[in-house]
């Protein structure tokens, strides 16, 4: 990333929080997350040319797998939109990620088991996550990702000794800024919410942590790659 996109995503990063602060008017806990949501699809289609990006349901295996906050559909395929909602199998998908206000554990575990039915019929799925705010914390969610935090560094690293939970998610982003304590010796330390997390390339199962934002170049760059292989 060249400094100027990185002006230009710390824009982004910020546009998207402010948004999303400015959003709360909205007390209706539904209102709130789609007008995040719509938020979000709105900034994918200036910035991605051409994206064939939806909302709807998604088909596997000939079996409902529930509601897609943001489908990428594959070049070539049929278009099945019908009043702004798509009913669409898993083959015909190039991704799906799921976008929340304040994403919780239960948030990941529910979309996790989403993603392996996806998987299942369509493993070349791309399967994300994006998050405005994490209501949980941290250092909990990363754990169930294979990373630790080292209290005697002040830093996450990657543990091979922990269990990977998620293991059907190929990456995660969080922008949240607020900050989260830790104490050591009797001192409190305090490090920010936001990260990136992504499968590793090579075919393991292991997982790349980002802690430096910007974070929006990130995801704009998974969705412009699956949108145009």
């Amino acid at each position: 990333m060249n400094g100027e996109n990185q002006i230009f995503y710390e824009y982004l990063d910020e546009l998207l929080r402010v948004q999303s602060k400015a959003a709360e008017m909205f007390e209706h806990k539904g209102v709130l997350g789609k007008v995040r949501e719509n938020f979000l699809l709105e900034q994918i289609r200036i910035r991605i040319d051409n994206p064939l990006i939806h909302t709807g349901q998604i088909v596997a295996n000939g079996k409902n797998v529930g509601q897609a906050d943001l489908i990428i559909r594959k070049k070539g395929t049929i278009n099945p939109d019908v009043g702004g909602q798509v009913r669409i199998t898993a083959n015909d998908t190039a991704a799906v990620i799921e976008v929340k206000s304040n994403a919780r554990g239960t948030d990941f575990k529910d979309f996790n088991a989403k993603a392996q039915k996806i998987k299942a019929e369509n493993p070349k799925t791309l399967c994300g996550f994006f998050t405005y705010m994490l209501g949980c914390k941290k250092s909990t969610i990363l754990k169930r990702f294979g990373v630790s935090y080292d209290k005697e560094y002040l830093d996450f690293e990657y543990d091979d000794k922990l269990k990977l939970v998620y293991t059907f998610l190929d990456f995660v982003i969080c922008i949240d800024d607020s900050k989260e304590e830790v104490s050591k010796d009797g001192v409190v330390y305090d490090y920010n919410k936001f990260f990136f997390l992504n499968r590793d390339m090579t075919g393991s199962d292991k997982f790349d942590l980002f802690l430096t934002p910007p974070f929006s170049g990130y995801f704009i760059s998974q969705i412009n790659r699956v949108n145009n292989p």
